[in-house]
């Protein structure tokens, strides 16, 4: 059965997103579950575990944040959702990826994909 990600969750993610581009991480950190995970496609020092340490690099990671993309967030069914950067100048097709899984209306893990054709098949 595939559940679909609630209307109210995909409007916090996206508000969460919109506030940690801007710099504000509250509204993202209010989503995150204490033990969430962040993992790179290659192990190493991208991944973290604890919503301190995942707020700690994403932190670090909107200060270097390229100019000229935006945000998409498609809802890929079984309470997962799948985040990309979109290019304004459309530039990259196949951006890299991030599939987001829910488990009662908290983040508890965030895998990054090279392509979001990967993070769409990796949806379960």
């Amino acid at each position: 059965m595939v559940i679909s990600v609630s209307s109210e969750l995909m409007d916090r993610a996206r508000a969460g997103l919109a506030a940690w581009q801007r710099g504000d991480l509250t509204s993202l950190a209010d989503l995150l579950d204490p033990e969430v995970e962040l993992l790179s496609w290659e192990p190493g020092p991208w991944d973290c575990r604890g919503k301190e340490a995942v707020l700690e690099l994403l932190a670090e990671r909107v200060s270097v944040r390229e100019a000229g993309s935006d945000i998409d967030v498609i809802d890929a069914g079984d309470e997962q959702l799948v985040v990309s950067r979109r290019r304004i100048d459309h530039s990259e097709l196949d951006p890299p990826a991030t599939l987001v899984t829910f488990v009662n209306g908290h983040v508890v893990k965030m895998e990054q994909f090279r392509r979001k054709t990967e993070a769409m098949s990796a949806v379960h």
